[in-house]
């Protein structure tokens, strides 16, 4: 599989990945809080699914009582009990 060179100098100069090739970072703290970091903003949500548009995929959380809890310029973080993570390339 050949390397891109934005990961190569990321290996190279010890740079995060997902800061280096844009792609999302997710954090998941039990089944209660999803951070979202990297995104493109929302696509759609309810008390049930949340689907956030990232560089790489879609990535669709679903669960029970789902809340966006904040928004920042490149991040989102969830809220709720989730019962899934997907991820639609």
């Amino acid at each position: 599989m050949k390397k891109k060179l934005a990961e190569i100098a990321a290996e190279e100069f010890e740079i995060p990945k997902e800061v280096a090739l844009d792609m999302p970072r997710i954090t998941i703290v039990g089944d209660r809080d999803i951070t979202i970091e990297n995104s493109r903003g929302i696509i759609s949500y309810d008390d049930k699914q949340i689907k956030v548009n990232t560089k790489t995929a879609v990535i669709t959380v679903k669960g029970d009582g789902l809340q966006i809890s904040c928004i920042t310029n490149d991040g989102v973080c969830i809220s709720g009990v989730a019962d899934s993570v997907e991820f639609l390339r």
